[in-house]
This record gives C-alpha cells, sequence and structure tokens, in this order.
C-alpha cells in the first residue's frame, strides 16, 4: 500500500492509501483527474518516503 496525497485542481487537498502507484495512475487517468498527487511509503512511523509525484491537467 502506498498513500497518495491529491490536490484537486479547485484547492481539494485529501490523502488515499492505494494497493500501488500504478493504479492511481491509472484511475487518475481514465478518471479525467486534474490536480497534483504525491506518493509515499505507507510507513507506520508516519515518516514515509516520496517515492512519486506528478500533475494531471
Amino acid at each position: 500500500m502506498v498513500i497518495i496525497h491529491v490536490e484537486t485542481q479547485d484547492g481539494e487537498e485529501r490523502d488515499e492509501r492505494w494497493p500501488s502507484v500504478e493504479k492511481f495512475r491509472a484511475w487518475a487517468a481514465a478518471e479525467g483527474f486534474r490536480g497534483t498527487w504525491t506518493a509515499y511509503e505507507d510507513d507506520p512511523d508516519g515518516e514515509g518516503a516520496v517515492i512519486a509525484s506528478g500533475r494531471y491537467r
């Protein structure tokens, strides 16, 4: 599992859990997601490292 921090074009921010970055990216492309995202390792200590990020326009 990874944690994806999402910020939509209208300013909404949220954290979501996804099985993988690839599954999130496939969903985002299929749904026409617009905004930025950052993926973090799912770390129980709360100090997950950034593993990927991107933007959909």
